[in-house]
């Protein structure tokens, strides 16, 4: 089969829509967010439906969210 040679090495591929720092950070902390307060909302619902008071489920709440950064390693 003759033919042509077909060059596969060129320039490494760029990505030309790289995000700064803020931007990422942003998507970042947008995307826990959301996630928490989707998380927090079935949460309440979950004490509620179980008996809990409003206050005792705030409790809770707020207990659970200030202890995160504790049990949660962020270390890789």
């Amino acid at each position: 089969m003759g033919g042509e040679t077909i060059e596969l090495v060129g320039r490494p591929f760029e990505y030309e829509t790289q995000k700064s720092f803020e931007e990422v950070k942003k998507e970042v902390m947008d995307s826990f967010l959301e996630r928490i307060k989707n998380t927090v909302s079935e949460k309440r619902e979950y004490c509620l439906r179980n008996g809990l008071s409003i206050d005792t489920t705030n409790f809770i709440i707020t207990k659970s969210i200030q202890n995160l950064s504790s049990i949660l390693p962020l270390r890789v």
